[in-house]
């Protein structure tokens, strides 16, 4: 894994956290029981297109796991 994979891993982990405690947040205030489901079309559009940025960033990570995962 290069420093640019790592990079794009951690900015995506932290969006995805980020989203998800708000989520959960919204629905504590509104009596439902948190879970780990977001609600998409409820984000704003900047938040919609960083979150397509980061999910084709980390696309490929799979894909590289198993690749070191076979070498190993």
């Amino acid at each position: 894994m290069g420093e640019g994979d790592l990079s794009a891993f951690l900015d995506a982990h932290d969006l995805f956290l980020r989203l998800v405690l708000a989520q959960q947040l919204q629905d504590i205030g509104q009596g439902k029981a948190p879970g780990s489901k977001v609600d998409i079309a409820a984000l704003d559009r900047p938040t919609r297109k960083r979150l397509r940025k980061v999910l084709r960033s980390v696309s490929h990570l799979p894909q590289l796991a198993l690749d070191v995962a076979a070498c190993g």
